[in-house]
């Protein structure tokens, strides 16, 4: 009887210290509202428990997300450590204490991206900088750090002089000038400056912080099972280099947009490393140089997928401030002034800088050698006055301030102006989403066709080619003339929506923290249209010029590759597939049009 109660005890303690793998397994994905960060951390642990599906049998990968998008990585930290049900993963980077909290699967999931660090800056500060080149130098400026994140204590030990804060909030102070300048990963910094949407932020461009930092998966100590079958997970795809792929898809234009081959090192140590080694290496020495050689890889790899490599264009050269024009300091080494294109009232616009970019790659095609315009920059003009149609009417003006004009075409523009034959978003300003009140997310749950979609007032721009689209259709709409005027009136009842196309919806509510907005996710607006470059009718030169670059982009595939890298995070948001999709007709638009929403090949 002793025996049994032994042998008893014995699988009953072995079974509480080993439960089974929780299914669906959720994997800590944001700590703020349309925080994208940790997306890749969900796709490694979704391809690592895939492994071996057939054979283990399935599980089910979710992000926290869909449960708390405001969960900070102390509460997540917590929910594991004390098996609450709703965290069952995490990825940060390895330390001590956190390897004596929870269990560790010793294999870094991004070499050492997380101790590769450039720093966000206010633009008055960027040329001293600029100028750092050693530790000591460094000690000078006050950095912010978030109140999770390992990098503080780090910094700390190496003399570096900190400011805390929770992250939403790091940016408004950097502004407010709490610190001098906000540290980010290679891989951060490109989104928060372009979606957060600050104007008075910039990024250091000729240096770079590193110290080793593994970034690990932690679960729950009792979860033996699920550690062991991530552990396997992921030593398969490294072998397989579908890890390889990940990190290339989600970090890959990232490491193209910081220069991170280019910048100068600035080395630090990283006292808090964990007492064991990652799987398969001698030393941290050893391990350092191997995730050094691995970067590098990355990095070659993402210039062979993302051949559109980036060159600085987000960077406006000239701001409007109260209707005055203030030129930016000259760029050394131009080959003439840049080409300004029209006015963003934000300047991390999105579909501007695509289209900056795009022009800019445009102009430096081989067809355009002999052009004056050969190799010229292309900046963008930052204003929260000049709004699209005030950017139209200067194009004409005896001294205008706008080159170009990126926007939807229609017969009015093409009478009045010369039209890029090419469309260059391919379609994709013709897939319309929503933006609603919080409170009514699931407003438009039930509308299955356009007389239902009647029910309901868009607000729309007023010179906005949409508006004739919707007027068409017979929807009723509300109409201002700057953003700022369109999202204040959804915000106080005037309509219900606010139509805003896909590739753009994420960066607006991502630039608008504050507001109680969101995105519909039922239904997907379709109408025929094309996104086009205007210019001056006596810019014939600059209008072929561009015309012939965008079609060597577009045959070489370039076009497409851009598409990807400017819109493809924003789209795979979206879930374009998922949404019922109502189509309309536009009467505006001028000649046959060929290009539809899904006309372009993309990793969606």
């Amino acid at each position: 009887m002793v025996l049994f109660l032994s042998i008893w005890l014995f699988f009953a303690c072995s079974l509480q210290a080993a439960p089974s793998i929780p299914n669906p397994v959720y994997v800590y994905g944001s700590e703020d509202t349309y925080d994208f960060r940790l997306n890749y951390t969900v796709a490694v642990v979704k391809a690592a428990l895939d492994v071996d599906s057939e054979k283990l049998g399935p599980i089910e990968v979710r992000s926290t997300v869909t449960i708390d998008p405001l969960l900070t990585k102390n509460r997540a930290i917590a929910a594991i450590t004390q098996d609450r049900g709703y965290v069952h993963v995490l990825s940060t980077m390895a330390n001590r204490e956190l390897d004596e909290q929870l269990l560790p699967i010793r294999i870094s999931i991004s070499a050492s991206v997380l101790g590769e660090k450039i720093f966000i800056v206010r633009p008055d500060d960027r040329e001293a900088v600029d100028t750092v080149d050693s530790l000591e130098e460094l000690k000078k400026y006050t950095i912010g750090v978030g109140d999770d994140w390992a990098d503080g204590p780090i910094m700390v030990a190496n003399g570096l002089k900190t400011e805390v804060g929770r992250y939403k909030f790091l940016f408004p102070m950097l502004q407010g000038k709490r610190f001098d300048i906000l540290t980010r990963g290679i891989q951060e910094a490109w989104d928060e400056l372009r979606v957060r949407a600050f104007q008075n932020l910039d990024w250091q461009a000729t240096w770079r912080l590193s110290y080793p930092a593994p970034n690990y998966l932690y679960v729950n100590k009792k979860q033996e099972k699920l550690a062991q079958r991530l552990t396997q997970g992921l030593r398969e795809i490294e072998r397989n280099g579908t890890l390889d792929e990940l990190i290339v898809e989600h970090y890959g234009p990232a490491f193209l947009r910081s220069g991170w081959t280019d910048r100068r090192k600035i080395e630090i140590k990283n006292p808090y490393l964990p007492l064991q080694l990652p799987l398969h290496h001698a030393s941290w020495k050893a391990w350092h140089k191997w995730a050094e050689r691995k970067l590098m890889t990355w990095h070659k790899m993402s210039l062979k997928r993302f051949r559109p490599n980036w060159s600085g264009t987000y960077r406006p050269v000239k701001l409007i401030e109260n209707q005055e024009l203030v030129s930016a300091p000259r760029v050394p080494d131009l080959t003439g002034p840049p080409i300004v294109i029209r006015a963003a009232e934000l300047w991390a616009d999105t579909h501007i800088l695509s289209a900056a970019f795009a022009l800019e790659l445009a102009l430096s095609q081989e067809v355009n050698k002999d052009s004056i315009y050969y190799k010229r920059p292309v900046r963008h003009l930052t204003s929260k006055t000049l709004h699209q149609g005030a950017a139209l009417q200067d194009l004409n003006a005896s001294l205008p301030v706008v080159d170009a004009v990126a926007t939807q075409g229609s017969m009015e523009r093409e009478a009045n102006f010369i039209g890029t034959q090419l469309d260059i978003t391919q379609g994709l300003i013709g897939a319309r989403v929503l933006v609603v009140n919080t409170m009514q997310a699931h407003m438009f749950r039930d509308v299955k066709s356009l007389e239902s979609l009647r029910r309901f007032r868009i607000c729309v721009g007023r010179d906005w080619p949409d508006r004739v689209v919707l007027e068409y259709a017979r929807i009723p709409v509300f109409t201002a003339v700057t953003m700022p005027e369109l999202f204040d009136a959804l915000r106080r009842g005037k309509c219900d929506a606010l139509t805003r196309a896909v590739y753009e919806v994420r960066d607006e509510m991502l630039s608008r923290p504050s507001d109680m907005l969101t995105v519909d996710p039922f239904l997907l607006l379709k109408y025929p249209a094309q996104q086009k470059v205007f210019v001056a009718k006596t810019r014939i030169e600059l209008a072929t010029a561009i015309e012939l670059g965008l079609k060597s982009l577009q045959k070489n595939g370039v076009l497409a590759e851009l598409l990807e890298v400017m819109y493809g995070d924003s789209l795979r948001q979206v879930q374009l597939d998922r949404r019922r999709v109502l189509t309309l007709e536009n009467p505006a638009i001028f000649g046959k049009h060929v290009a539809g929403p899904y006309s372009w090949k993309s990793r969606l």
